[in-house]
């Protein structure tokens, strides 16, 4: 059914805003730009059974990704996300609940191969039922687990979530979420010494924390980079982290189990989420030669053991 597709688990929403509604949630958003940077990807989700699930499935045949994966529910509600927008188009959301992506039911074929990754968040872990569909996805055993950890009141429960990033191959979150994940004392450390921290206790392979207009920093096997954002009108956020991470993925694919180049791979993140925040909305319609430093990705030879000589 999915192949070796990336599949992106959890919620699909409309987001209203004062100058109308706008289809996206995390992992639409992922699958979307996914598909635009030429990796189709597989979304698996939930919409009701009512005329907003009806639009969001014709929206998303619109831009070319599939349904399948995503189930109707015929007594809840679609769901929807009321968004308020400050001066530097900052947003603040307020979550409708229950709502249809809380019950979510595709799980994968006894027959299904291993996902090329399995991408999820944390928000749709907020009832039972889904954390236990997520868990059939991840004992599925996707080649790469990345959690895009989306910590908003009240579905923040650390205690709850951490069996979902512990252990996964990359765990981004933001600064003030990579506050939430390091202990007192390294709350004024740099972001490099919380992300050590945060990889060593969690056993995540690779950690990026999002710094906002100061670009984005990853720790990797090898040490850390950085990489600036570059500079945008911001005409708002929607959106924007979940472009980041589909590049970053993107990459991460392209290397096909050589090293990444680890710069080229994160400045490449930074500026898909700078074009998306200079652009209305989460789904901006674009082409990866628009995006000014959107290079291909790139990797490096990757590391072999040396060939043993003879006496």
């Amino acid at each position: 059914m999915t192949g070796l597709a990336p599949i992106c688990f959890g919620e699909v929403l409309w987001d209203c805003l004062p100058r109308g509604n706008f289809l996206g949630g995390a992992p639409l958003n992922l699958a979307y730009h996914l598909c635009k940077l030429g990796r189709p990807a597989g979304l698996v989700s939930a919409v009701g059974a009512d005329p907003l699930g009806d639009e969001t499935l014709a929206a998303l045949r619109r831009v070319g990704l599939a349904t399948g994966l995503v189930n109707r529910v015929p007594d809840l509600p679609t769901g929807t996300v009321t968004v308020r927008l400050d001066d530097a188009g900052q947003a603040s959301y307020h979550i409708a609940e229950p709502v249809a992506w809380d019950a979510i039911t595709t799980r994968p074929g006894p027959r299904e191969t291993a996902p090329a990754a399995l991408v999820h968040g944390s928000l749709a872990l907020r009832r039972p039922a889904n954390r236990a569909i997520l868990q059939a996805w991840i004992a599925a055993r996707p080649a790469l687990r990345i959690c895009d950890l989306n910590l908003r009141s009240p579905y923040d429960d650390l205690a709850l979530l951490e069996e979902f990033f512990h252990g996964a191959d990359l765990l981004k979150v933001n600064a003030d979420e990579a506050l939430r994940l390091v202990p007192p004392a390294l709350a004024s450390e740099p972001p490099a010494r919380q992300a050590e921290h945060i990889a060593d206790r969690h056993a995540c392979r690779l950690v990026c924390i999002t710094l906002g207009a100061d670009g984005a920093l990853l720790r990797h096997p090898r040490g850390i980079v950085h990489a600036p954002a570059p500079r945008v009108v911001v005409r708002d956020t929607i959106g924007a982290g979940d472009a980041f991470s589909a590049a970053l993925l993107d990459g991460l694919l392209a290397a096909e189990g050589a090293e990444p180049d680890w710069p080229s791979l994160l400045g490449r993140a930074c500026a898909l989420g700078a074009f998306v925040a200079g652009r209305d909305g989460a789904q901006p319609d674009y082409t990866p030669a628009d995006v000014p430093g959107l290079r291909p990705p790139s990797r490096t030879t990757a590391l072999k053991a040396p060939t043993p000589r003879g006496p």
